[in-house]
């Protein structure tokens, strides 16, 4: 078993305040008024949980690592348009941040149905416009 060096405990400090910068700038510049129902949240939950850890096998932790960063700001965009479509704020999201924390507010946000006036409209779909 390899032992942990000064400088590998830096990489993972570094990576780690990465993460976290990236997760409160992803929060704070989504303002795109897109919302995502629970399903599709569910599967960027389920990517961040596995695709880290496949990496981690497939290349080491520092792949694994590598993953996580490139997943975190699509994901937290996400937290902020699954709040939106439930009807929160923003700071469901910037709980999410927490790790432990992000189990409970994930759970809220799985669990809440989507506000019923952001997903149906009395207009017809783009789509179905120009139908005679």
């Amino acid at each position: 078993m390899e032992s942990i060096t000064g400088t590998d405990l830096l990489i993972f400090f570094g990576f780690g305040l990465t993460i976290l910068t990236v997760s409160i700038l992803a929060v704070l510049f989504e303002d795109s008024e897109k919302t995502i129902g629970r399903l599709p949240f569910l599967s960027w939950i389920a990517a961040l949980l596995l695709l880290p850890g496949i990496g981690n096998l497939a290349g080491g932790i520092f792949a694994g690592l590598a993953v996580s960063l490139a997943l975190t700001y699509p994901v937290m965009q996400r937290y902020v348009q699954r709040a939106r479509d439930a009807g929160m704020s923003k700071t469901i999201a910037f709980l999410s941040i927490i790790p432990l924390v992000s189990l409970i507010t994930s759970s809220i946000l799985l669990i809440v149905p989507g506000v019923a006036s952001a997903r149906t409209s009395s207009e017809a779909p783009a789509v179905f416009s120009n139908a005679g």
